[in-house]
């Protein structure tokens, strides 16, 4: 004789509410549907219990959030139920370019389109717009994904809010004014928004006699397309010129260059209620996961502006909904079929065959260890003493 060659034996939810309830001697000719509503209830109620119980490694799976400079909390998926593992994944921008401002926009929409020929550039690649750019009423600055690749010539990324206005192959740069024996510069960019005390870095840019370079802070905001710096010398000319020659200033992600992974260690809320400066921005080395609903991750040190910057993260997610219905089967592996069968066995003798309730909750509690001590990662375990606070100073 030989076997099936086969590896597909498996129980829909029906099945495991038929096997359920022949476990509690309660045959289908038996069942009503008042059994089946009952037995879905008690069936998703022990799929809850098998997120409590340890972690279920088939429901593991890796999440990415892009890091926003500035910004310490990220609201994760309402399903996730442990994070496990976290890192912080840092980009490479090696490649730099200067292209003439050539964006796309359209009314209402956050999607906008670059023109760049020649860009090769794969969908996901991180770019940094080093030169703000106002077009359709907003500005593209700082760190995007590449959202799709459209040609070997325009690629689009996604704008943090939607245009004001379509405009086609359009942007403009900023612009530097300076004025005989006056240190103030005036820039000049639409929608600029930026506030008294912001710093703005600027790209070498010499106007007036004055060289425009490196981080300033603004003065003033006379109006919302314009705003003031100071130079720390006097401008010897009267003149207007666009930052960096009208060229957008780009970094970009190169394909061969592999991205720096740093695992971050978790706190507990007591370690983050100690932490002095919540807000300080540098690199993130720890993570406190809030287990509210939808539950959250504030990462410290707050992400700064050397990025870009992914966190990613392994989680336990919530097991799928389980309906007797529509030849649906459960969102457990094979190994712990058997295991479901016996928890909802017990379950439903608790209910209608409580005679039978002990002996079948024991079976469960078998079962459940077997498929447990089966599901898990075969690794070496190495337990190391931490002897550091034996040799801080006193």
């Amino acid at each position: 004789m030989t076997s099936s060659g086969t590896y597909n034996f498996g129980l829909s939810n029906s099945d495991i509410v038929l096997e359920a309830f022949d476990r509690c001697q309660i045959r289908p000719n038996m069942l009503t549907g008042e059994h089946m509503v009952s037995a879905k209830n008690s069936l998703n109620l022990g799929l809850a219990t098998f997120a409590n119980r340890g972690v279920n490694l088939w429901a593991v799976d890796l999440q990415t959030i892009p890091l926003v400079q500035g910004v310490s909390q990220y609201v994760l998926p309402a399903e996730t139920v442990l994070v496990l593992d976290v890192y912080l994944e840092t980009y490479q921008l090696s490649n730099t370019v200067n292209v003439a401002p050539s964006f796309s926009t359209t009314l209402n929409s956050a999607a906008v389109t670059v023109n760049q020929t020649a860009h090769g550039l794969l969908v996901g690649q991180w770019l940094n717009f080093q030169t703000p750019v106002a077009v359709g009423g907003l500005i593209i600055s700082g760190f995007y994904q590449v959202a799709s690749v459209i040609s070997a010539n325009s690629y689009t990324i996604t704008a943090a809010s939607t245009a004001t206005s379509t405009v086609s192959s359009g942007g403009a740069l900023p612009t530097f004014s300076t004025v005989t024996g006056s240190s103030t510069v005036t820039v000049t960019l639409a929608n600029h928004g930026y506030s008294v005390n912001q710093t703005f870095n600027a790209i070498s840019t010499t106007v007036g006699g004055l060289t425009i370079s490196g981080a300033y802070t603004i003065s003033t905001v006379p109006t919302a397309n314009t705003f003031t710096l100071t130079a720390s010398y006097q401008a010897s000319a009267t003149a207007t010129l666009s930052e960096n020659s009208n060229l957008v200033r780009v970094s970009e992600q190169s394909a061969s260059v592999d991205p720096i992974d740093r695992i971050l260690s978790p706190i507990s809320r007591t370690d983050w209620a100690m932490l002095p400066d919540k807000q300080v921005q540098a690199p993130p080395t720890v993570y406190w996961f809030d287990r509210i609903t939808p539950p959250v991750i504030n990462i410290w040190q707050v992400p700064d502006g050397n990025g870009p910057y992914a966190l990613k993260y392994y989680r336990m997610r919530r097991l799928q909904d389980a309906s007797p219905t529509m030849g649906q089967t459960p969102d457990v592996p094979f190994r712990h079929v058997d295991a479901l069968c016996a928890d909802l066995a017990a379950r439903l003798a608790m209910k209608y065959a409580p005679a039978l309730f002990k002996d079948l909750k024991m079976e469960a509690k078998e079962a459940w260890g077997e498929a447990w001590l089966a599901d898990r990662e075969h690794v070496d375990l190495n337990l190391a003493p931490d002897f550091g606070r034996y040799y801080r100073d006193l």
